[in-house]
């Protein structure tokens, strides 16, 4: 499935530029040939990028002035699922709380009221998505291929 159409140049630019981890999982995507892949592809990429959001956020959130906000976190311990990484981002956007990445999480993370409604912000509405679908179908992914 490696092309060199438009939709696939993000993928291509991350692999490249983008943190190790994460880099691989964005060549793991581009290099994918079945749709059954594809997918698998996608949500294991969620999941290490999220792996690597949580780390970034909680070394930014370590770095603020007070330390009573630290029981407001949720413990990371026992089995750590990709849930459990998104639950800390989640956690650490929704606190007022000046660290360094506190406003770009903001950017991604915040929930905004839209027609009455209350709509999470686009990476942790994308991030939850693909958490749901990986709940969902991760354990019927060869099925996809029909």
């Amino acid at each position: 499935m490696i092309t060199d159409s438009a939709a696939d140049w993000p993928l291509l630019r991350g692999s490249l530029v983008y943190p190790l981890p994460v880099a691989i999982a964005c060549g793991r995507v581009r290099r994918a040939r079945t749709a059954a892949e594809r997918v698998n592809a996608c949500l294991k990429a969620a999941e290490v990028l999220t792996r690597y959001l949580a780390a970034v956020t909680l070394a930014s959130f370590s770095t603020r002035e007070e330390a009573e906000t630290e029981s407001m976190l949720s413990e990371l311990e026992g089995r750590l699922s990709f849930g459990s990484f998104v639950t800390t981002v989640q956690e650490v956007a929704g606190l007022n709380v000046p660290h360094p990445a506190a406003k770009l999480l903001a950017q991604g993370f915040k929930t905004k009221k839209l027609n009455k409604e209350m709509v999470r912000g686009p990476t942790d509405g994308a991030l939850v998505n693909l958490l749901e679908l990986r709940n969902a179908v991760g354990h019927r992914l060869r099925d996809l291929d029909g």
